[in-house]
């Protein structure tokens, strides 16, 4: 999304929910959903670590599918 992680850990947390939801969107269209629900984590995970957090839930289509298991 093209944001330096300061500028994430400024934003309010509903502003980056709907950046985390417009990304999924995007993402959807390129990779697995079990690439992009790492991807939400690790984030989360950050936002956390710096005192943010999201209640917000995100779905993910197919994010404990294993596409190239199959």
């Amino acid at each position: 999304m093209r944001l330096a992680p300061h500028k994430l850990a400024s934003k309010r947390p509903t502003a980056l929910e709907n950046l985390l939801m417009d990304y999924v969107s995007a993402a959807q269209e390129k990779h697995a959903g079990s690439y992009i629900h790492n991807t939400i984590k690790v984030i989360k995970s950050w936002l956390a670590h710096n005192g943010i957090e999201l209640k917000r839930k995100v779905k993910i289509t197919g994010a404990y599918e294993t596409p190239t298991l199959r």
